[in-house]
Order: C-alpha cells, then structure tokens, then sequence
C-alpha cells in the first residue's frame, strides 16, 4: 500500500489544482523571502501544476534508482523503510503546493511557517528512517567513508538518525518560539549536519581500521 501512496498524493493535488485553476489569480506566488514576504512571482499554469509534476517526476526517479544501483540486492533489507522515505519526500512537496494554492486563493496560510514546518517535521522522520538504512549507492548519508566499508556506514546512519531528529526538533522549537530566527537556525542546521556527517564518518573510517 505505502507503494501507491505517493502516487495518489500526487493525483489528488493535480485534481485540487485542476478543481481551483479557473479561481487563481494570473501571476501566483513562488518565492517567499526570509521575513515571509512574496518576492517572486510565476504565470497560473506553471505555480498550478509545476510542484506536482515535480514530485511525479521524484516520485519517478526513486522507484526507478534501486533497479539500478550495483547494491540493488540490499534495498531488499531496506524497503519498507525506502517506501517510507518516498512517501515522505513526495508528501512534502504536494503540502507545500497544497499550501501555495491556499495562499494565492487568500486563505491566511503562512506559506514561509508551512514550508520550515514541513522541513523540521521531514528531518524528524529521516532521523527515524536513516538508522535502518543499508549501503547502497543512492540514499542515504553518502561519504567516501560510508560508501568503503558497511559498519562505518551502519555506525554513521545510527548516529546520524539522533542528529536529524534532535535538528527537526530545534527547527520546529525555533518556529514556533522565535520564528524570526527559523532562517538562521535552518542554515546552521543544514551547516551544522553537513560538518558532523563528514567528521563522523571519517573518524569511524578511522576507527574501523581505515588508513
């Protein structure tokens, strides 16, 4: 079932886009800045309809990507997690563009919250999913060293899980109680797990026997 999920995400925002297209304005919304005013504008057809064909277009790559991987025979240990992934990615996008619709038809939908919502919700998941994923060539915390050697990948995606929760956690704190810093703490945040995914890796490569 978690399979289709997507693809059904994907066809009731394309029908509530088709439902609502006559009712948007010509030029709608597609770019907030960081004090969550519109700064960018697109024609109706294109902020009606691009979000969902680019999550089609996802939701396409993803189920194609492990019948190619040279590690393909592990996705086997990993798929429910890997269907929930993709469930996810795929969900994000269709919210947003569901809030963007709302938005441009003058509902009171703080569309910058929505998104940096969103985005702290997803880390939150990831750092459930990440410690079940198995070496594989396309998903996943993918380094030089995790990609040698399968323990340091295991060790790497088990504590990478407690990062991306704990990261998800300070975003969502962050914007529901100083929601003017949420810009800086989501670059800090993107920063700050980049630095710890390649310095863990690389001192458990170490640690491993790496040389």
């Amino acid at each position: 079932m978690r399979k289709y999920l997507p693809a059904l995400f994907i066809a009731v925002t394309l029908l509530i886009s088709l439902l609502v297209f006559d009712r948007l304005p010509d030029r709608m919304p597609s770019h907030w800045n960081a004090s969550g005013e519109v700064d960018g504008y697109s024609s109706r057809l294109v902020g009606a309809f691009l979000l969902p064909l680019i999550a089609l277009a996802i939701w396409g790559l993803l189920r194609v990507l492990p019948r190619i991987d040279p590690r393909r025979r592990n996705y086997q240990k990993f798929e429910g997690m890997y269907d929930l992934l993709v469930v996810s990615v795929v969900g994000f996008l269709c919210v947003m563009h569901l809030g963007i619709l709302a938005f441009s038809l003058g509902y009171p939908v703080s569309v910058d919250k929505l998104i940096f919502g969103c985005m702290a919700v997803l880390l939150m998941v990831l750092g459930n999913l990440l410690p079940r994923a198995r070496p594989n060539w396309f998903v996943g915390l993918r380094t030089p060293w995790t990609l040698s050697s399968d323990r340091v990948w295991e060790r790497t995606h088990r504590a990478g899980g407690y990062v991306f929760l704990l990261a998800g956690l300070t975003m969502l704190l962050t914007l529901l109680l100083a929601p003017a810093y949420t810009m800086h703490a989501t670059i800090a945040i993107a920063v700050g797990i980049t630095a710890f995914v390649l310095g863990y890796s690389y001192l458990a490569w170490r640690q491993e026997g790496g040389n």
